[in-house]
Formats: structure tokens, C-alpha cells, sequence
């Protein structure tokens, strides 16, 4: 399986998990039962942040596909003492043949960095998905697309939407977009009719609300054990992750202020 997530992280990557499911015609109780791993995809994602990692840059015009009226970069990290990243820019062609090679034959996770109110950021995710599903349809090959817009307590939503059961304006109502998310539906509408279109199961990401209310009262104690389970699958990996060099920068220079500018 193959995650696509729209989301703020403003890179693609891809990460092997092993998964061995190629059955592409599968019906949405098998699909979860391979979903219930989303949360390895999204842990061992992040894990493996800052290693050869493709940064995507829309500089152009507004309409923005995947024939060329983008910029790709290519970032190398660096975990020295020097903390001295640096962008290479790449062709294209190579973004998208990295996406279509190499370790996603076999699963894994790509990120579709976005300005959440930029039309031009969402269109052009939605082409580099079309692309990628359109050339996979050769394949076996299953995918997926994650949403950080959606919380995960209206799986069920996305999942009738998906299969055309309700319409999109039942989908926007029972996921609460108005006063959850709050952006405008409008920019995000070429994915989510991608997703109808293909019947590429949608995987809603985000925390729920009431969760993170108490977190924000109280920090993680105020999360019940369990519940503490249900986001963070590995809390020795988790904990050990956090404390590495390479996340607290990721912390101070880019959740930090971005989470001041929300709260200002």
C-alpha cells in the first residue's frame, strides 16, 4: 500500500513497509484491515525524516500540473554540528520518477506539501496523484490517500463518500469541515473528486478535537493511557525520536513559530 498525504510538511518522500497486499480490486474490509497500519506508515515516515527527502515548490502560474509549471527541489539534510541544509534543484521527470520506482513499488508514504489556502498548492497535488494512479493502474499496486484535514473519528464519513453513498455536501457536513478544519473546501475539492473518481479510499488523519483540548489543559498526562495508544503506537520509539537533535531543531524552527502565528 502507498500513502498519499496532503498536508503542511512541504516535502515527498518514500518509505518500503513491506506490505505485500497487490490486490488492487479490493473492497473497503479489506482496505482497512491493511489501513490499520496507516499510523506505522505515517511513524516510520517521520522516522525517517531528513534523509534524501524531494522538497516541491510551486513557483509558477496558477495552473500548475505535473507537465512541468513547478519547481522540484532535492534536500540534503545535514545532522552535523553545522545544522547546514542546502536544496539542489531537479528536473520533473526525476520527481516523478522517484515517485514511480525504487522502494513505493513495495509500499510507503509520500508527502504533498501545501499552503492550505493555495488553490495552485492543491491542484497540484491532486495532478501528481492523477499521475501516479494513472500510471499504476498497469500495476497491482493499492493506494491510499491521508488526510491531516479530517479527523479520525469521520473515517466512516470518507468511507461512504468515497463509495458514493452520500454526497459531497452530506461528506462536508458529517466531517464537520466548516468548524473543524475551517479552510475553504473549494481548494481542496480536485482531490477529494479524485478520490470518488478512482474510488481511492480516503484515510482521515487528524486528531480529534476533544482529544486535543485535553492536551492542550492539561499536556500528554491529560490523555488517558489508552487513548495516549490510539496516536502513539510506539511510545519508546516515539520518546526516543523526540529527543534527537534533528526533531528539536525541527521543532524550534518550524512547529514552534508556525503554532505562534496560529495562536497570535
Amino acid at each position: 500500500m502507498l500513502y498519499l498525504f496532503p498536508c503542511s510538511i512541504f516535502c515527498i518522500t518514500a518509505f518500503n513497509l513491506n506490505n505485500n497486499n497487490h490486490n488492487h480490486n479490493h473492497n473497503h474490509n479489506d482496505v482497512h484491515r491493511v489501513l490499520l497500519d496507516r499510523r506505522k506508515a505515517i511513524g516510520q515516515s517521520v522516522l525517517g525524516f531528513g534523509g534524501g527527502l524531494l522538497g516541491l515548490s510551486d513557483k509558477t502560474n496558477a495552473a500548475s500540473t505535473v507537465d512541468g509549471t513547478y519547481t522540484a527541489y532535492k534536500i540534503h539534510s545535514d545532522a552535523s554540528e553545522k545544522l547546514d541544509p542546502c536544496l539542489e534543484q531537479i528536473s520533473g521527470e526525476l520527481l516523478r520518477s522517484k515517485l514511480t520506482s525504487g522502494k513505493s513499488h513495495s509500499g510507503g508514504a509520500v508527502w504533498l506539501g501545501e499552503h492550505h489556502n493555495s488553490a495552485r498548492d492543491h491542484q497540484l497535488q491532486a495532478d501528481i496523484i492523477r499521475s501516479y494512479v494513472t500510471q499504476q493502474k498497469r500495476t497491482s499496486r493499492s493506494v491510499a490517500i491521508g488526510l491531516e484535514q479530517v479527523q479520525v473519528q469521520f473515517q466512516p464519513i470518507l468511507d461512504e463518500y468515497v463509495n458514493g453513498q452520500i454526497s459531497e455536501e452530506d461528506m462536508l457536513q458529517g466531517v464537520q469541515w466548516n468548524s473543524r478544519w475551517t479552510w475553504p473546501f473549494e481548494v481542496y475539492k480536485p482531490i477529494f473528486s479524485l478520490a470518488r473518481e478512482f474510488k481511492i479510499p480516503l484515510i482521515a488523519l487528524n486528531v480529534n478535537s476533544e482529544d486535543l483540548a485535553m492536551v492542550e489543559r492539561g499536556g500528554m498526562p491529560g490523555l488517558s493511557k489508552d487513548l495516549l495508544k490510539q496516536y502513539i503506537t510506539d511510545l519508546p520509539g516515539f520518546s526516543k525520536f523526540i529527543s534527537t537533535t534533528s526533531f528539536k531543531e525541527y521543532v524550534q524552527y518550524v512547529i514552534t513559530p508556525s503554532y505562534q502565528v496560529g495562536n497570535a
